[in-house]
């Protein structure tokens, strides 16, 4: 055995060196491999954790159009017993039962809507849960196409209570109610896609997508495995093979990518998940490097790469960051966007109806409890259905676009104007005495009237009548009752010959006189 090791002595150490050195490189390729890995995984998780806070961002200004929100706050005082939205193949957007949303809808009354767009805006009397409700499948339309359909359904048990005669006018009177209250929840969906025809959700992920280097996809799948949003060309709602939760190394279509499955929020119990697909060619192409690279420079092959993937790291956490102010003020922007659309009229710019109806209450409330002088103006067109069936409504909205202007201009910062509807405008003149809110009503009707309105070369002469009252204490107990004499006084005007300002004196309505 000594003579065998002293004769082959050299061959012994060679091997012995090559066996340490391969098993070295082995060693160094295998941790090396497992680094990389942990790495990206680091690097992924961090990232993870920025795109999710865009897009829980981006997500708050869609729950600012809420149809929850819209149907508590215009519910008319109806007892609600059931209320879903659906897009137009009856899949659930938004309900009150939360376990419904992304799912399919089945109930006789909306299969036939869908089936029959006849049936759509009919009410019926049905059993829901043991309980008596009248309940309509109403449409949605958005740039005149059906894109959506409100499942409603109203407790009704008073028309099993009550006689026929009495059935009748109740029902009636609900039905009122209830198709009041869906022409604005339809309205202000409408309005809402307008906003997100501009920017949605599959936009905002191929967006991040487009500039987060490395990657590849981005998708938000619901807890049943449907995808939500996508920065990928899936169909909406449709069902995919959900992976399992956490990372995963993967290849698909003979590329390396690296794998995230996590919750969208966190704390949350069965919550969306977002996967993230990233770029891992570079992992790959390292790693075979690796188990080609000899002992002497595989230290350095680990320096160079690890320096490579912390410089990626923070390049991609400080665009990451960027970015994250960026979308920041984009959701500021568009959230103050929204909210002028939602006290604006779309075609003269003023205040619109419910933006006009929160003013004139805060002005009420601040003259009743100050005790201050607070005036109403209620200005109506003089035969503006005229202009209308002459010039057609275009001309009759380039009238209420200058009158509208002439207004606003005119008046002091301290008075409000807006668009009430239709042709009819209301000015409210806070701390005003009634002797000078006629000046001002006087002034106003000689501006309209002094105004020549030029449409399509023809010059349009318009006149209007002005209806004014002003605030009792004591004898006034909300706005509406200011609003009331208002639009006593302005019937007046129209009864004495038009284009005049009428106001009440103690009870009666007397024409003005400069």
């Amino acid at each position: 055995m000594k003579d065998f090791i002293k004769r082959y002595n050299i061959l012994i150490q060679l091997v012995v060196l090559v066996v340490t050195l391969s098993s070295l490189s082995f060693y160094n390729y295998v941790s090396q491999k497992n680094l990389f890995i942990q790495q990206l995984e680091d690097h992924t998780i961090d990232l993870m954790q920025s795109l999710r806070s865009s897009i829980l961002k981006f997500r708050s200004v869609e729950q600012t159009l809420s149809t929850q929100k819209l149907v508590q706050r215009i519910s008319l005082n109806l007892d609600i017993f059931e209320f879903r939205y659906l897009n137009k193949d009856g899949i659930v957007i938004s309900s009150m039962f939360q376990d419904e949303v992304g799912e399919p809808y089945h109930r006789p009354g909306i299969e036939k809507a869908i089936t029959d767009v006849t049936f759509l805006g009919e009410f019926y009397l049905e059993e829901r849960d043991m309980t008596q409700v009248l309940a309509v499948s109403y449409p949605v339309y958005h740039n005149k196409i059906l894109v959506g359909i409100i499942d409603l359904a109203v407790d009704a048990p008073e028309l099993n209570s009550q006689e026929s005669s009495s059935r009748k006018i109740t029902r009636r009177r609900m039905e009122l109610d209830i198709t009041n209250m869906l022409n604005a929840i339809a309205g202000s969906i409408s309005n809402s896609m307008e906003v997100y025809d501009t920017v949605n959700m599959t936009e905002f992920l191929q967006h991040l997508v487009n500039n987060s280097e490395g990657v590849v996809e981005l998708t938000i799948m619901t807890r049943n495995g449907r995808v939500a949003s996508s920065s990928q060309k899936f169909t909406s709602n449709s069902s995919v093979q959900l992976p399992a939760r956490g990372a995963a190394l993967i290849k698909r279509d003979g590329s390396s990518l690296y794998r995230l499955l996590s919750p969208l929020e966190d704390n949350v119990v069965d919550d969306d998940s977002l996967l993230l697909y990233i770029d891992a060619s570079d992992y790959a192409a390292n790693e075979r490097k690796l188990l080609l690279t000899a002992l002497a420079t595989s230290f350095l092959a680990i320096f160079f790469s690890s320096a490579v993937v912390y410089a990626i790291y923070r390049i991609n956490l400080n665009r990451a960051r960027k970015e994250n102010i960026r979308l920041e003020g984009m959701v500021k922007q568009r959230t103050a966007e929204i909210e002028k659309m939602s006290k604006t009229d779309k075609l003269t710019g003023l205040a619109n109806r419910m933006h006009l109806d929160d003013q004139l209450e805060i002005e009420f409330k601040r003259a009743t409890r100050h005790k201050h002088n607070l005036v109403m103006l209620v200005v109506d067109l003089d035969h503006f259905k005229q202009v209308n069936d002459t010039y057609g409504h275009l001309g009759g909205d380039a009238v209420l676009r200058e009158i509208g202007k002439h207004l606003s201009d005119d008046l002091r910062q301290t008075d409000f104007v807006g668009r009430y509807g239709g042709e009819e405008f209301v000015v409210i003149l806070p701390e005003t005495t009634l002797e000078n809110a006629l000046f001002i009503a006087e002034k106003l009707r000689k501006l309209i009237e002094s105004n020549v309105v030029i449409f399509e070369r023809d010059e349009l002469n318009i006149t209007a009548s002005i209806g004014v009252a002003d605030f009792r204490y004591g004898e006034h107990h909300k706005f509406e009752d200011v609003f009331a004499l208002s639009d006593t006084a302005l019937y007046h005007s129209k009864e004495k010959g038009r284009n005049c300002v009428t106001f009440i004196d103690g009870d009666k309505p007397k024409i003005y006189r400069a």
